[in-house]
């Protein structure tokens, strides 16, 4: 299996947090409805999900085929999400955060996220989600080469509009699918026998030495030349092996000559067979040379075949003549040592540069948003680097310590900001003083504004104590002669002791800064304790306000000197800051009062153009109906005008 964290590489690291706008923006032209957060995912044991556990888990597995890969799976502590019917996904079912989304109004979502994963992950990628559509669940798996989904494939004419909800979570572990062997290529040729006059001057020992010339080969295969007798007439075959990857993954040229030795069997040659066993335990022994070699190197890729594994070279070869079939397994073997070293070799280069990218000095890893690496490249790595912790748990990442962290790094200590606010307050207070207080703002930012507050409640608690015991001893000092002292005793502390340093108080109270004298507070905190002891005793004690005071007149010199300056110019910028304020919500104000005038003379307007128009109306109607009349009054005119017409006419006639 390939592991590796899920660390973004289109900057220096980008989390969870930072990759919500993204998935919004990219989402939000596609449905009417988009929310993205960070939520603990749903409770996979209740309706619609129906699972036996509860959440989607922290280091989740995909496993795309499961015929491949079936004897390396461990299932052992991990619950399984079934997505078809080679293809599944396990998780452990622990609690973390993922990406929730809610959509509403819209069709595809996948394409979009799919789209957006490309944009921002160099390399290659793997996320989890859990879908929810009208009380329905799907469960889907995207990456960088495709989806993979339950969810049943429906034909419909035209797709409809619904809303979804989204659990995404990123995969820490991926089985990947191993590439098919290549079968080797074999091709055999058969040397003819040639008489000992055609070669050249063969020695007394039967052996005939002839010198054979090849070319350079320049492609990634070698080319193997084997012998086998024949066994029934005495003759050698050569047999061609191609398709063999190199050694070392390395191009090697053969050599322009080689002497090749070629035995005859003979009854007149004895020692020819025992040349032959000579040459065949020289190949042994170089197979040999190259296994152990091999073998003390680890074996990084998994899905490599080691059914071959425990064949020894020597019974490759010494079977070698009896049956074809050996010389495909010492084939097999020499491309399980190639592939093996140029693994080996290729994590090597992983681990170097991965170890020189890496910051030597951080205690906290890279973030949780990285590609995931399924190819070999990244099974070294994988092995050395664990699955981050969710963020949102104690702050950070914890990475594998023997890569990511020096030898020296405690991992149970908190970085001091993530040490919560509570908690770094009560420590501070009870077990701290004043002092280490004031000496402590300089760790981090966030304990400066901590250890700030401190010290200016302990100023303004000392203050309003002092105050407090005063007016108290000096209504009882009429009754009580005995607390003249103690009332001496304040009115100096009052006023050789805190009347110096009051210049800094409408700083304080502005919260431009804070009161940085903390000894001054533990030493006046230290005299009221003796002044309440020495009323409640009734015992006389010197205590000695004079060494404070001396502190107090250089703390007020030292605030004239360094600090005056700088705090008045901040408290001239926070002034101008609450004028321009004061300016702006005037401006605000007036603009507000002119607009509601504007409104209202609108409204007075629109009132006044909506009775003109029914007086309008109304006039309109009136000189319609006088028009009726009018027309009826010319139609009877019109008809009389007829009528004496005609009458003048008959009269007319009359007289004529």
């Amino acid at each position: 299996p390939l592991r590796s964290p899920l660390c973004k590489e289109m900057s220096d690291g980008c989390s969870f947090t930072e990759l919500l706008p993204e998935v919004q923006e990219v989402l939000s032209p596609h449905f009417s409805l988009v929310d993205c957060c960070l939520g603990i995912g749903p409770d996979l044991s209740r309706p619609p999900f129906n699972r036996p556990f509860r959440n989607l888990g922290q280091k989740v597995t995909y496993v795309p085929d499961s015929k491949v890969i079936a004897d390396d799976l461990d299932k052992s502590n991990q619950h399984e999400i079934r997505l078809s019917e080679t293809s599944f996904v396990l998780t452990d079912s622990i609690e973390g955060q993922v990406i929730e989304i809610a959509l509403e109004g819209g069709i595809d979502w996948i394409t979009p996220i799919t789209l957006l994963f490309h944009k921002i992950f160099a390399s290659k990628w793997t996320f989890l989600v859990a879908e929810v559509e009208n009380g329905k669940a799907f469960f889907h798996v995207l990456s960088s080469n495709g989806a993979n989904s339950n969810r049943p494939k429906i034909e419909s004419s035209e797709p409809k509009a619904g809303n979804f909800s989204l659990w995404i979570v990123p995969v820490s572990k991926i089985f990947a699918i191993p590439a098919p062997q290549k079968k080797v290529k074999i091709v055999k040729r058969v040397v003819k026998k040639k008489s000992p006059i055609e070669g050249t001057e063969g020695a007394n020992d039967g052996v005939v030495r002839k010198i054979v010339r090849k070319k350079k080969v320049e492609t990634n295969e070698d080319t193997v030349l084997t012998r086998k007798s024949n066994g029934t007439n005495g003759r050698e075959e050569e047999n061609e092996i191609k398709d063999i990857p190199k050694l070392n993954g390395n191009k090697r040229e053969d050599s322009d000559m080689e002497i090749a030795t070629r035995s005859e069997k003979s009854p007149q040659s004895p020692n020819g067979f025992s040349d032959t066993l000579k040459e065949m335990n020289g190949k042994k022994e170089k197979l040999s040379i190259s296994l152990d070699s091999s073998s003390s190197y680890p074996i990084l890729h998994s899905s490599l075949p080691t059914s071959n594994s425990s064949k020894t070279p020597s019974s490759i070869v010494n079977g070698r003549s009896e049956n074809s079939s050996d010389e495909e397994d010492i084939s097999t073997l020499r491309r399980e040592i190639m592939e093996r070293d140029k693994l080996r070799r290729i994590g090597e280069e992983a681990m170097r540069k991965d170890s020189i990218t890496r910051r030597p000095n951080s205690r906290s890893p890279t973030s949780a948003l990285d590609a995931i690496l399924e190819g070999k490249a990244g099974m070294n790595r994988g092995a050395t680097e664990g699955f981050p912790l969710p963020m949102g748990r104690s702050g950070t990442f914890i990475s594998h310590p023997s890569v990511d962290l020096p030898p020296f790094c405690i991992l149970s200590l908190p970085q001091p900001s993530e040490i919560p606010v509570a908690a770094l307050q009560i420590i501070l207070r009870s077990q701290f003083s004043f002092e280490e207080i004031a000496s402590l703002r300089i760790i981090h930012p966030h304990w400066d504004e901590i250890c700030g507050q401190i010290l200016n409640g302990g100023y303004y608690s000392l203050l309003e104590r002092t105050d407090r015991m005063l007016m108290k001893y000096q209504r009882r000092l009429h009754s009580d002669s005995a607390l003249h002292y103690a009332v001496s005793v304040l009115t100096s502390i009052q006023v050789h002791i805190l009347n110096p340093v009051d210049i800094m108080r409408a700083a304080l109270d502005e919260g431009i800064c804070c009161f940085p004298y903390g000894l001054i507070i533990d030493r006046c905190i230290s005299m009221l304790d003796q002044i309440d002891q020495m009323v409640t005793t009734r015992e006389k004690m010197d205590i000695g306000w004079e060494k404070v005071g001396i502190l107090s007149k250089r703390a007020s010199i030292h605030y004239r000197i360094h600090l005056e300056n700088v705090i008045e110019e901040r408290m001239g910028t926070c002034a101008r800051l609450k004028a321009a304020q004061r300016i702006i919500r005037m401006d605000s104000m007036i603009v507000e009062h002119n607009v509601q005038k504007l409104e209202k003379e609108s409204m007075r307007s629109r009132d006044d153009l909506k009775w003109e128009l029914e007086q309008m109306q109304q006039s309109y109607a009136s000189l319609k109906k006088e028009n009726r009349q009018l027309k009826a009054d010319q139609m009877k005119l019109e008809s009389r005008v007829e009528s004496l017409e005609t009458k003048l006419r008959s009269i007319c006639r009359l007289l004529s």
